[in-house]
């Protein structure tokens, strides 16, 4: 077959169909270049899902007269002037494609005014080639007008989606380019109708509202973090506006929208144990990164950046939210959202192109810092042992820097050597609170100023005894054990016993002393102790079931490190000994509970992700009686 070169009509179809791919496509170079521009008002009128008709106004700078004709060639941009310029670049279209691009397969004509000449033109492009251009009067800014789309390619136009589908890609573009600049209004028409409408106000929380409601508006924790070189700013959603996806997940780096299937792992991660399985957070996160870090040419449609020290970026990115949380109330309000003050109301924009950074606890007066966790104060409840066995329950709590109360010898205290964390005014100090009891012996129910709280006690119980259990083996320690006053005999399968007899020694760490007796039975002679309690002889029957590999302890610098499947088992055996709900706890009881939950990280989910803690205003109560209107 014999080589030869394309015409140029041929070349520039086929470098236009790297960047316009649909009618999206051509909306977000048009609309990028208007905000280039310095428009703050920007309109979209499209019939058919662009695939008729497109039409962008702006009231930008605008073009003059003798440079529209450039504007139409390849490669020709007012925004590079060398290769260098890509490392500080922070304009969104630069390429210098956008406009040749659009012309060589749709028709194009410019009504335009530049700022410095007293009158407008207006030109027509038709497959890329300039067909007429003239003088005409017309205000500041410029319109584009886009008809035909493909007129030229029928076999691209052929495989557009439904007007529906391409409204909505339209649409779904805008919303993310509204969220980056709050002073543009941004208004958008289909077939006649008005679909999006922006104030362009500057505040960030009039954007959301418009495209998501008061409601998630008045759910979200402002982020401000810094760790160089990475800044942080932006949203995140409390513990009710968790989604089963993840498409409200959208990250802007450096104000330009990115795809980054990383960035959504890495806000995923960063709330474990705040949410639920198969639950994603909320969040509109705008990342500031030196632009030597960034390819934000590595695709023609700019939606995709190469990120270089991919793995330090995730590390910070985590970090920060991660601390975000950490220093946020996350109570669930159970009363009417329309009462609170909204959490993001009046935050302005500081430039287009990213939200203005918030002051310290100025969004939410309610909002407190958690402190560092600390040994925690044990709740101790009475537990007929199933074993009809003794046990001495004192050996851990004093290794933990507990001790005994004289006047309720199954109940411990801090010693007085142990400093209690210092609590924060903006803190909800829940042990200092009126406890007026407990609510279908399930629910603490405390009194605060002016509110009401709720607590879960299974679930306070329960996430602070997996806080008790991960610092067991954070710090490397050998379980503490009891010995059995009448050892137990555990059946076993003659197939297990070569595995057994292998393993006796890690069983033993964990805190089972055990022997093979025969051919198909255990003898133990000591259990676990956790917080006091003593663990029965099912979590050996689970681990004899496992893999030796998962199960293995190894003995490392002086510290015993075991297996993450490991902890995992135990804990959820040692969690099924917390308070249950429809058990009857004493006032002291519920007083230790709320202790032990001050002292938590994240006092507001159990290990499941179930939310500990709820509140009800006095207000809302009081409009429940029509005390107020």
């Amino acid at each position: 077959m014999k080589i030869k070169m394309l015409n140029m009509d041929t070349i520039n179809k086929i470098a236009a169909g790297e960047v316009i791919i649909r009618p999206v496509s051509v909306i977000k170079e048009l609309v990028e270049n208007a905000i280039d521009a310095g428009a703050t008002r920007i309109t979209v009128d499209i019939e058919a899902g662009g695939k008729n008709k497109m039409i962008v106004r702006d009231n930008g700078c605008g073009i003059a007269y003798h440079e529209v004709p450039l504007a139409f060639k390849r490669h020709a941009t007012s925004k590079l002037t060398s290769i260098d310029d890509l490392e500080t670049i922070e304009s969104l279209g630069f390429r210098g494609e956008a406009l040749s691009s659009v012309s060589a397969v749709a028709r194009v004509q410019v009504t335009t005014c530049n700022d410095s000449e007293e009158v407008g033109s207006i030109t027509l492009f038709e497959g890329g080639t300039l067909v007429d251009q003239r003088v005409c009067s017309y205000s500041h800014g410029t319109e584009m007008k886009v008809w035909d789309l493909f007129y030229n390619t029928p076999a691209r136009r052929k495989h557009l989606e439904k007007d529906k589908k391409e409204e909505d890609l339209i649409r779904d573009l805008l919303e993310k380019l509204a969220l980056s600049n709050p002073k543009v209004a941004f208004h958008v028409i289909s077939n006649g109708r008005s679909v999006l409408n922006t104030p362009g106000s500057g505040n960030f929380s009039d954007v959301i509202s418009t495209l998501y409601g008061e409601k998630v508006a008045s759910q979200l924790i402002p982020i401000q973090f810094e760790n160089s070189p990475m800044k942080l700013t932006g949203f995140i959603g409390e513990l009710t506006t968790m989604r089963s996806h993840r498409e409200d997940q959208i990250f802007f780096i450096n104000g330009r929208y990115v795809k980054n299937s990383h960035l959504s792992q890495a806000l995923d991660s960063a709330y474990e144990g705040y949410t639920m399985k198969h639950q994603h957070p909320f969040g509109i996160v705008f990342i500031e990164l030196p632009g030597r870090m960034l390819d934000v040419n590595i695709h023609p449609a700019k939606t995709e950046i190469k990120i270089l020290n991919e793995s330090l970026v995730m590390l910070l990115f985590k970090q920060g939210i991660r601390e975000t949380l950490r220093d946020a109330n996350l109570v669930v309000d159970i009363g009417g959202w329309e009462n609170q003050k909204s959490k993001v109301k009046n935050v302005p924009s500081e430039h287009n192109n990213e939200p203005k950074e918030l002051p310290k606890g100025i969004s939410n007066p309610d909002r407190f810092d958690l402190e560092k966790n600390q040994t925690l104060n044990n709740l101790k409840v009475n537990k007929d042992n199933s074993e009809g066995q003794n046990f001495s329950q004192t050996t851990l709590f004093e290794e933990k820097g507990l001790e005994k109360i004289a006047e309720n010898p199954g109940a411990f205290r801090i010693k007085d050597k142990v400093s209690s964390p210092q609590i924060k005014a903006a803190r909800p100090d829940f042990t200092k609170m009126k406890i007026i009891g407990q609510l279908f012996n399930t629910y603490i129910l405390l009194e605060g100023l002016k509110e009401i709280y709720l607590i879960d006690q299974h679930a306070a119980h329960e996430a602070f005894l997996t806080r008790e259990l991960e610092d067991v083996f954070d710090c490397g320690a050998v379980i503490p054990s009891q010995g059995l006053m009448a050892p137990i005999t555990l059946k076993i399968r003659p197939k297990d016993i070569e595995k057994i007899l292998n393993t006796l020694e890690t069983y033993k760490k964990l805190g089972y002393d055990c022997d093979v007796f025969g051919e198909d039975s255990l003898i133990i002679r000591s259990v676990p102790v956790f917080l006091g309690e003593p663990q029965s002889s099912d979590l050996l029957k689970n681990l004899i079931n496992e893999d030796l590999s998962e199960i293995e302890a190894v003995h490392q610098e002086g510290q015993w490190l075991y297996s993450s499947k490991i902890k995992d088992k135990i804990i959820l055996m040692a969690c099924k000994a917390a308070v249950k709900g429809g058990q009857t706890l004493t006032n002291q009881e519920m007083h230790g509970l709320l202790e032990g939950l001050m002292r938590l990280d994240n006092p507001f989910t159990c290990p499941h992700g179930r939310p500990i803690i709820t509140r009800l205003r006095e207000y809302e109560l009081m409009k429940l009686f029509k005390r107020v209107v």
